[in-house]
């Protein structure tokens, strides 16, 4: 077995073992098609990815007529009566939860590769070579006179649409196995048709999806039966997997045979160098070098334990950088969905989560690595994806609010609904246009392509900031502008009649998402030289504005109004967003309410927060 070169001990991740449970495996993904090795020995797991897997089994829609209950709402709000005002937003404004329940994304297909004559297995090591991409299984069975080396290899290439496997040993006629394709959760059928296996599924309603695995032994003997091939003697296996739905392909059977038949006809060591190659106009952007400790030389799964007793090594914090980096790489490519709440990675039919596009943060702080890593063409995903989301979002702006603009509530998926729906506590949020808009000003502030800002950034900020000027009212105390309804995400406060509520007029998050909404709006029009009266309203606006204000005891209030938390250990710190990733706070500007940030860290974490 070839080994492509030397892997750099800060970007070699290692392991001793295999994984115990899915999420302890290692990916491999090309932006679209994705695996998780788990690297078993005599039972090996490949867990199969596609960007769209994604199931239907429903719509969500904005409810009718919501925006004629907005109004009386807010006056309940403002009158304290916050346990009618939320009974009127489940009632009358957020929308229900699916029937067949919500939308995910879903596995493709496992992988099982059964082998025979490994049980004396020793001498384990699971690697992933973050410089190349490549996962690596090693292990040696027998003593010093039968010994004999295994060596498995996983990429994903972007190159050639597909998953590479190579399985060997270093003695001829050691490889014995059998392959199947299952999808657990699933209806699947399954067929072999020679040296290949066949998956296809409808997902609930919703993709139509195709996987095939071909076969390609080099010495031995493969037969089928009972829908799996069996390998006996060979000296050396590739298996080439490929995958598609119909989701961007209107024949997936057709896609996956295209791909197959180029990906099989390769060399091996050909699709190898050329998967690297491609990968390395990436990851080679960028170096980190925090210095080296003797950690170094321990299983990575050993220094991070190390580290959690007080260890100092520095170069598994350079390794953990560039792991992050290698994950956007491989489930972030120009022309492919953007990456989901697990990149690409999902096991079985009900992810956690559904595994979907949440943008109350989970999206963007997938992205936030973006531009700081050289890594700007891996953000263009997310930004044609936001894009498709702003027919929908204006429709949800006009029927919820009565406001132009477009309005995003805390999550989506791959259908990009923009609407509220569920629980007020987490539906009640449409405040997801100007964080997810911030990414387009960040693209821009990088990179300085005023063509993308003009064409595309400024547009969606824009449209953005419309909804937030007709969705900020007039406190009837203070006479500041607020937002509302809406929550600080997920956290309740206690009322003055001991209700714990969730919905309020003008959290702290909201304000800090508009600041850094309408700033960057004036600034990037000041820089296209446009739209010169918006600004000036956006100006007047942001003057208006209710400030976020510290409180009695030194920390930022969560709540305009002052009222306490219902949880102080709260796992969300919602308002230090003007902190991060907002540019509001900041040391030299506002010192103030960056030591008010600090004590709202010191009381979460006293009172049993920080886990997140």
């Amino acid at each position: 077995m070839t080994v492509l070169c030397d892997a750099k001990a800060d970007l070699l991740m290692w392991y001793k073992e295999p994984a115990a449970q899915w999420d302890h495996g290692i990916p491999v993904g090309n932006g679209r098609l994705g695996a998780m090795v788990l690297g078993g020995i005599e039972d090996e797991r490949i867990v199969i990815n596609e960007e769209s897997v994604w199931s239907r089994g429903g719509e969500y829609k904005d409810r009718p007529g919501g925006h004629e209950h907005v109004d009386e709402i807010r006056r309940l709000i403002f009158e304290g009566k916050f346990k009618a005002a939320e009974s009127l937003i489940s009632e009358k404004l957020l929308g229900e939860r699916l029937e067949s329940g919500t939308n995910c994304y879903q596995v493709l297909a496992d992988l099982h590769i059964e082998y025979e004559g490994l049980e004396d297995a020793h001498s384990y090591r699971r690697e992933l070579d973050l410089e190349t991409a490549i996962t690596r299984v090693q292990f040696k069975t027998g003593n010093w006179k039968n010994r004999v080396s295994y060596t498995r290899e996983v990429f994903a290439s972007a190159v050639d649409q597909a998953i590479y496997v190579r399985i060997g040993g270093d003695k001829p006629g050691r490889v014995n196995c059998s392959l199947s394709l299952k999808r657990n959760g699933g209806k699947p059928t399954v067929s072999v048709e020679g040296d290949e296996i066949h998956l296809y599924e409808h997902v609930g309603e919703g993709v139509r999806a195709h996987c095939r695995v071909k076969v390609l032994n080099t010495g031995g003997t493969l037969t089928t039966a009972s829908g799996e091939i069996t390998i006996e003697n060979a000296d050396s296996l590739v298996l080439v997997i490929t995958g598609a739905t119909d989701y961007a392909e209107s024949d997936p059977v057709g896609a996956t045979d295209r791909q197959l038949e180029a990906a099989s006809t390769r060399i091996f060591e050909e699709a190898l160098i050329d998967h690297v190659e491609e990968y390395q106009s990436y990851f080679n952007r960028f170096s980190i070098d925090l210095g080296e400790s003797v950690a170094s030389s321990f299983a990575t799964d050993e220094r991070i334990d190390a580290i959690k007793r007080g260890s100092y090594d520095p170069s598994l914090m350079a390794m953990y950088v560039q792991f992050a980096r290698y994950l956007l790489i491989s489930s972030s490519r120009p022309g492919t969905l953007p990456a989901n709440l697990q990149g690409i990675w999902v096991d079985g039919v009900k992810p956690a989560w559904n595994s979907d596009y949440h943008v109350n943060i989970n999206v963007q702080m997938n992205y936030w690595a973006a531009e700081v890593f050289n890594l700007a063409d891996c953000h263009e995903p997310l930004f044609t994806f936001l894009e498709g989301l702003v027919p929908n979002g204006r429709k949800t702006a006009e029927e919820m609010y009565g406001a132009n603009g477009i309005a995003i509530h805390h999550t989506t998926d791959a259908w990009k609904f923009t609407t509220g729906f569920g629980k007020p506590n987490y539906g009640m949020w449409p405040m997801a246009g100007g964080w997810v808009g911030s990414h387009f000003w960040e693209h821009y502030l990088h990179g300085g392509d005023e063509a993308f800002l003009r064409e595309r950034g400024y547009p969606f900020m824009k449209a953005a900031a419309e909804f937030y000027l007709d969705f900020l009212v007039e406190h009837p105390v203070s006479g500041h502008l607020v937002s509302g309804p809406s929550i600080s995400p997920e956290n309740r406060f206690i009322a003055p009649d001991g209700y714990q509520a969730a919905v309020c007029m003008g959290p702290a998050m909201d304000h800090q998402i508009i600041y850094e909404n309408f700033s960057a709006c004036i600034e990037a029009s000041e820089i296209l030289d446009t739209d010169e009266a918006f600004r000036a309203r956006l100006r007047d606006t942001l003057s208006r504005l209710a400030p976020v204000r510290i409180g009695g005891d030194g920390r930022i209030l969560e709540w305009t109004d002052g009222v306490g938390e219902a949880n102080p250990g709260h796992r969300h710190i919602s308002h230090l967003f003007g902190l991060h990733p907002g540019r509001q706070y900041t040391w030299q500007e506002t010192p103030e309410m960056m030591e008010a940030a600090v004590k709202v860290l010191e009381k979460r974490l006293a009172s049993g927060g920080g886990h997140t």
